[in-house]
């Protein structure tokens, strides 16, 4: 390779992006919320929010955030989806909460 030849982009692993999502976790658990992680396809990763941070007011500042996060955290990645539950499966996990 030459002074000017570029190195080919990384490919995202599943190890990287696992690490940069325990290092946004804390903040979005402070808040009761989180973020799991469904999947990684062709430089996509997929997390879902999951608690709080799915119902808060704030939600798309907080998708964003965590968007810039793992992006700026796992090279190759090259775009962050995020999942929502739907709401009528959060109120069932809520009332077997309740049924205990």
């Amino acid at each position: 390779m030459d002074q000017f030849s570029e190195t080919p982009p990384r490919a995202p692993t599943l190890e990287l992006v696992r690490a940069a999502l325990d290092e946004l976790l804390p903040a979005m658990i402070a808040d009761g919320g989180g973020a799991e992680f469904v999947s990684l396809e062709n430089g996509v990763a997929t997390f879902r929010l999951i608690g709080s941070c799915q119902f808060c007011p704030s939600r798309q500042l907080s998708a964003d955030a965590f968007r810039r996060g793992i992006l700026e955290r796992v090279p190759g990645v090259a775009e962050v989806a995020i999942l929502y539950q739907p709401l009528a499966s959060y109120s069932e996990q809520v009332v077997a909460l309740a049924g205990r």
